[in-house]
């Protein structure tokens, strides 16, 4: 059977909220400096942006895994809590687990292994530029958020099957995850291109990699939230692992 998230379709509102807000998100790059420094420094407004997007899309999940008891497989349950999980680690990891904000220095032993003297995964000495946890959550994202859905769109049969182990992604979130990519790269050319028009302390390359992850951490969340609305108001009989 046909699961409930599974027909979710490009909705051209969604699209235009999305594509708006995603530009308010870069152009906040144009604003004179001392904006532009507290938008995407370390602990700053876009950081946290992204990390409580996170946190939202973990507590969406693990919403879900308590709430898909007898309707969904075990599998699935499973799999939407190892999603909550993800995302739980992402949000702590963004913000180093609150280290600035609660004002706690980093444990010896992990200062000499990581790169920023942060209480982080992400930026220990022994992920290499290949195999970084940014690489690693790139992927999980691609996958996750925009081909499997893209797939399951295409392929009707693909979606039945996919539905029964894995939460699918709105259609929507999808195509803004697309277009997210293609206004960072865009804009950073812009402003590589028009140097006046950027005013940081920080460089444009780290200000727009803060801006283009925080909104993916956002779709992310709106993404978990429509599944999560899905499964309330239409419960879905169990399937069979």
């Amino acid at each position: 059977m046909e699961t409930d998230e599974s027909k979710w379709a490009a909705s051209p509102k969604a699209l235009l909220i999305g594509v708006g807000l995603t530009a308010i998100a870069y152009l906040a790059l144009l604003l004179p400096s001392d904006a532009v420094d507290a938008y995407v420094k370390e602990d700053g407004v876009i950081e946290w942006i992204g990390a409580l997007g996170l946190f939202a899309a973990s507590g969406c999940c693990f919403w879900m895994a308590h709430r898909s008891r007898g309707r969904w497989g075990g599998i699935k349950r499973l799999a939407v809590l190892g999603l909550a999980i993800v995302f739980f680690f992402g949000g702590g990891e963004e913000i180093s687990w609150g280290q600035r904000v609660l004002g706690f220095e980093t444990p010896e032993e992990l200062s000499e292994a990581n790169a920023q003297d942060e209480t982080n995964v992400h930026n220990l000495k022994i992920f290499d530029d290949f195999l970084s946890i940014e690489r690693l959550f790139q992927l999980f994202w691609i996958a996750f958020a925009v081909l499997i859905p893209i797939i399951c769109a295409l392929a009707p049969n693909v979606r039945r099957w996919v539905g029964n182990f894995l939460p699918i992604m709105p259609l929507t979130v999808a195509i803004l995850l697309i277009v997210n990519q293609l206004f960072g790269i865009g804009f950073e050319a812009l402003l590589d291109a028009n140097p006046s028009l950027f005013e940081s302390e920080y460089p444009l390359e780290q200000a727009r990699f803060e801006v283009t992850e925080s909104v993916i951490s956002v779709l992310l969340a709106a993404g978990t939230a429509a599944i999560a609305v899905r499964l309330r108001s239409a419960p879905q009989p169990r399937t069979v692992d």
